[in-house]
C-alpha cells in the first residue's frame, strides 16, 4: 500500500499493534547501500510521474538525520499499526526533520506499509505519481529511508522515505 499525501489509514478493530517487537531496516541485507542505489538508479532516468514528465536529477546523499525522523516514524506507525504522514503525536514531517536537527530548506515524505523488498517499495513509489513526482525532484538533496517490521499488525513493514535539503 501506498499512501497519499495527507491520507491516513487505521487498522481495523481489535488490533492493538501491541504484540511482537519491531525489526529495524526489516532484516535487508546491506539495506542503506541496496536503497540508496535503487533511488539514485530511478532518478539517474527521465520518466512521466502520472502525466508530470520528470527530468533526470541529479543522485542523493543518505542523512543520517533525515534516517533518524523516517526510522522514528516508521516506528511509531508499527508500533500502532497506522499509516499516516501526521504521527500520533501531531507532528508533520517538517516537525519531525526539525526535531532532528535538520534545518530544512525543502522537505518531502513517502509512505508504504507491507513491501517486502526496497525494489518492490521503490517501484510502488514510482507507479504511484504523487510519490514518484517526489521521488524525482530536483529541489532534494539527501535521502533516507527507514523499514520497521512489526509481526501481527496490519501491514507487517512500515517504510518512511524523508526526502530534504538544508
Amino acid at each position: 500500500m501506498v499512501l497519499p499525501a495527507g491520507a491516513e489509514v487505521r487498522p481495523e478493530p481489535g488490533r492493538t499493534g501491541s504484540e511482537p517487537a519491531a525489526q529495524d531496516r526489516c532484516d535487508l541485507p546491506a539495506f542503506r547501500t541496496t536503497l540508496l542505489q535503487a533511488v539514485n538508479r530511478a532518478r539517474a532516468a527521465s520518466r512521466v510521474c502520472g502525466s508530470q514528465p520528470m527530468a533526470a536529477a541529479p543522485p542523493l546523499q543518505w542523512e543520517r538525520r533525515l534516517f533518524a525522523a523516517a526510522q522514528g516514524h516508521s516506528a511509531d506507525m508499527a508500533r500502532l499499526d497506522y499509516m499516516s504522514h501526521t504521527g500520533r503525536d501531531g507532528r508533520s514531517v517538517p516537525q519531525r526533520v526539525l526535531a532532528q536537527g535538520y534545518p530544512w530548506s525543502v522537505v518531502g515524505e513517502n509512505l508504504a506499509a507491507g513491501p517486502q523488498s526496497v525494489d518492490e517499495v521503490v517501484e510502488g513509489w514510482l507507479a504511484s505519481p504523487g510519490h514518484c513526482v517526489n521521488l524525482m525532484k530536483r529541489d532534494f538533496a539527501e535521502v533516507a529511508v527507514a523499514c520497521v517490521q512489526r509481526d501481527g499488525t496490519t501491514w507487517g513493514r512500515y517504510w518512511t522515505m524523508v526526502l530534504g535539503r538544508e
